[in-house]
Order: C-alpha cells, then sequence, then structure tokens
C-alpha cells in the first residue's frame, strides 16, 4: 500500500502535498493565502528577489509566520504552530512555472501574485523537434539546485516541495490552446508532447529528491495536478493523460493528484486505476460517495472554494462540512488562494464550524467541540486527549489524558446544537434529567473549562415537569 499524504500550504504557496503522519483528524483542515494577502498586510515584495534569493525568501517567511500567529492564533495555518526551525524555504518557489521553465520559457515575476509563464508558445516545428532538456547544463535548474544547497547550509536541512505540476498543465503552458487542437487533429504531435513533458518531470524531480536526500530530506512521492482535466473529455483524459500519471506514479511508488475545486465524476474511474495512489482531492460537486469507495486507501481531499467561504451563508456551510463528514471522510477540507478581500472572522468562522464535527461519525454518537466531550448525564469531562477512528483505513488511534470539570451530584446535559460560549471558554448546561424533560428543568448553569468555576445563568422554584 502507497503511503497517505496531505494538504499542505506553506505561507504565501501554492497549495501541494506532504506526508501523512497516520494520525490525521477526521475531518482535518488546511487554509491558505494568496501572495496578494501577504502583500498587502505586511508590504512583502514576491518579485523576482524572493525566489532566487534565499534569506531574503526566509526573512518574509518568517514576517508572515508572525502575521498568521497574530490573526489566527492557537491554529496551525501555515504550520505556525511548529518551531521556526528548520524552516521549508523550498515550498512556494517560480510557483507553478517549474517545468516550463525547464523549456527555457520565460518567468514574469510578480510583486503581489505567483510568478507566471510568458505566453512564448512552442510552434508545430519546436514540437516535433522537442526533447527532453540536458538538466546537468540547465541553468535555471541548476541554480535550483544551488538554492537546495544554500538552505540547507542554512537550516540543516533542505525540506520542501517544488510544485511540479502535471504533464496537461505543463503542456498547457508551452503549447497554448493549440494543444487541444493537436489531440483532435494532430494526436501524434500531443503525444510526443506529452512524452517529453513526462520524462522531463520524472528526471527533474529525480535530481532534486537526490540532491535533497543529501541534506537530510526525502519527499518520497510525488504529486501532479491536473486543473485543465475538465477542458478535455475523460476518453482524451484515458488516451493521453492517464498513461503519463500512471508512469509518473509507478516511478515514485506515491503519488497525489489534485484536481482542483472542479467535479471529478468524469474522470473518477480512471484516478482509481492510477497505482500508488496516495492522495485526491476534488470539488463540493462531486460524488462524495462513489469517491470515498474508489479511493478507500488514499487520503480524500475536498478544495472548498474561497468565494463559498465568503459568499454563502453560515448555515448553508455548515451543512457543506456535516456533508463532507457524512460522505466523504475522513479528508482533508482544504480553502486555499484566499484573498485580502476575505474577513479574517469569515476565516476564524470557518474553523469553528469545522470541529463540531471533525470527530463525528455516524456510529459514534458523541457530541464533539474543541475537545470537550459529554459521556455521561453526570459528570462533565475534558479531553485532553481522545479514542476514535481516524487515520488511514479508520484505525482508531490513541491518545490521553481524562480531566473532570464537575464534581456536584446533578445531571448535566449539553445541547447537542451548541454548548459553548461564542470564545470557547465556557461550556453551557442544564439539569434536566433526560433529553425530552426540558420542562422540569430548574436551572441552567455554566463551567469554565480552564478554571472548572461553575456560575448559574437560570434558577427557579417549584419546577414541574410543564415548567416554572
Amino acid at each position: 500500500m502507497s503511503k497517505q499524504l496531505i494538504s499542505y500550504i506553506a505561507p504565501s504557496a501554492p497549495a501541494t502535498r506532504r506526508t501523512a503522519s497516520g494520525n490525521e483528524p477526521f475531518l482535518r483542515l488546511e487554509i491558505g493565502f494568496t501572495p496578494n494577502w501577504y502583500h498587502e498586510a505586511i508590504g512583502i515584495d514576491f518579485g523576482y528577489t524572493w525566489h532566487w534569493d534565499v534569506a531574503y525568501r526566509r526573512k518574509s517567511i518568517l514576517a508572515m509566520r508572525r502575521e498568521l500567529q497574530k490573526r489566527f492564533p492557537g491554529t496551525a495555518i501555515g504550520q505556525i504552530n511548529e518551531p521556526d526551525h528548520p524552516l521549508d524555504l523550498l515550498t512556494g518557489l517560480f510557483g507553478t512555472c517549474t517545468v516550463a521553465a525547464l523549456f527555457d520559457t520565460p518567468i514574469i515575476y510578480s510583486s503581489d501574485n505567483w510568478p507566471n509563464c510568458e505566453q512564448r508558445y512552442l510552434t508545430n516545428r519546436q514540437i516535433d523537434a522537442l526533447t527532453t532538456p540536458d538538466l546537468n547544463s540547465n541553468d535555471f535548474y541548476q541554480r535550483l539546485l544551488c538554492q537546495v544547497q544554500e538552505i540547507a547550509k542554512i537550516e540543516g536541512v533542505a525540506k520542501g516541495f517544488i510544485n511540479w505540476q502535471g504533464v496537461l498543465n505543463n503542456a498547457l503552458r508551452l503549447r497554448g490552446e493549440n494543444l487541444f487542437l493537436d489531440m483532435v487533429d494532430d494526436p501524434e504531435r500531443a503525444h510526443h508532447l506529452f512524452e517529453v513533458i513526462c520524462e522531463t518531470m520524472i528526471g527533474a524531480i529525480r535530481q532534486l529528491h537526490l540532491k535533497q536526500a543529501q541534506f537530510g530530506f526525502l519527499p518520497g512521492f510525488v504529486t501532479v495536478s491536473n486543473c485543465s482535466v475538465n477542458m478535455i473529455s475523460p476518453q482524451q483524459y484515458r488516451n493521453f493523460i492517464l498513461p503519463k500519471d500512471k508512469q509518473i506514479a509507478q516511478f515514485f511508488g506515491s503519488i497525489g493528484i489534485h484536481n482542483c475545486a472542479w467535479t471529478a465524476d468524469p474522470y473518477m474511474i480512471d484516478y482509481s486505476t492510477v497505482p500508488n495512489l496516495g492522495y485526491i482531492d476534488m470539488g463540493l460537486e462531486s460524488d462524495l460517495v462513489k469517491a470515498k469507495t474508489l479511493f478507500p486507501n488514499a487520503r480524500r481531499a475536498l478544495m472548498y472554494t474561497p468565494m463559498d467561504l465568503v459568499n454563502k451563508d453560515r448555515q448553508i456551510i455548515k451543512e457543506d462540512i456535516r456533508r463532507i463528514a457524512k460522505e466523504y471522510a475522513p479528508c482533508d477540507i482544504v480553502a486555499a488562494d484566499i484573498e485580502s478581500e476575505t474577513p479574517d472572522e469569515a476565516i476564524l468562522d470557518f474553523i469553528r464550524m469545522c470541529p463540531q464535527t471533525m470527530y463525528k461519525r455516524p456510529d459514534i454518537m458523541i457530541k464533539h467541540r474543541m475537545r470537550y466531550f459529554i459521556l455521561s448525564s453526570f459528570t462533565l469531562l475534558l479531553f485532553a486527549g481522545y479514542r476514535l477512528p481516524q487515520g488511514r483505513n479508520d484505525k482508531p488511534v490513541s491518545f490521553y489524558r481524562v480531566r473532570q470539570l464537575t464534581f456536584d451530584k446533578q445531571n448535566h446535559y449539553l445541547s447537542p446544537y451548541g454548548a459553548f460560549s461564542p470564545d470557547n471558554q465556557w461550556l453551557v448546561y442544564d439539569t434536566r434529567t433526560s433529553e425530552s424533560a426540558m420542562g422540569s428543568n430548574s436551572s441552567i448553569q455554566k463551567v469554565h473549562v480552564e478554571s472548572g468555576s461553575i456560575r448559574t445563568i437560570y434558577q427557579t422554584s417549584n419546577q414541574n415537569q410543564y415548567g416554572p
């Protein structure tokens, strides 16, 4: 079985993947922002210097981490819950332009965005004569390897991931819209272009991994991006691109497929034939139940669009999360490419919504939020750990430490519709004897989750089953 991969968004980088630990939660959030978000927040210039000057990039990454820690404390956004050393100084480099640059396509850098490729598309004659570049004499690639060495010298390890894109995405950057005409009018030319790109990707990824391994880091997997797959038919994917995805997967032993936020339904069956599949993502309109059946061993991810995050009603977002948990989990929920116009509170709300279902499965009748549980009607228990099915094959993962919050001899009933205060500091409960006995309840109290102090919010006397 191939290793599982999870979504990974380094500060300002396009979304990519990294190796899963095996202890991932039932629902795992990954949130990321565009370079423009950081540019407007703290003035970082993401131009040429950011991509070629390791010291400058390191300084900017530390600044981005501080901004995330200030605005989203206590979260794992941008891995701010991890130490500042060693830093990942490789992920995000050259955005999605690396493979095109190996074929001498100029990169256009931007102060407030990811770099883009100059639209200098190859002609028919250039495509027919195209061969894999000699990486040992390729100036762009050798300078990239020199950066890896410099990163290792600073950090002690060369951790991080280049975004290699996929065969189709890279072909579009080299050929432009004529690629789609080639696939119909001159399939031999299209096959040749795809083959050269595939061989180039395998060679470049392999050499980079070997270089990183010299400095203590071996990715051990590859990820491909099929963002433009919805521009071709399932049959065209099957005939032109699927063989290349399989070739790459077989070479590296574990592969992640990024389908983007589109529906994956037309391509799902073909994706399921890719060997060593450790990760697959798709959009909310996909048949999530079918995906869970077809990809039982891969870590699944749902690409939740930044537009939905801003424009959808809060209740609809909650319903989306419940559906994802029911039909698709265990999985990641990925909110990538968030722009500066998105209010911080919308992001924090999204984070708050997910824990309500984060560890909940249909067969586990435990209500959850922020790691607090009620296990009986007599006491409230605070968990610093838990034991729930999660991770690969839903195997149980054990954590530990339980702290009792209440000790008085009365019932403590938590409403499943929201027992927490808005700041997550208090649990609110009443003293009814059963779920249906609200009429006979005589008091409502709250307990502080840190101090254990209890306050009475409502109290009445002469209570009976019909009320006071």
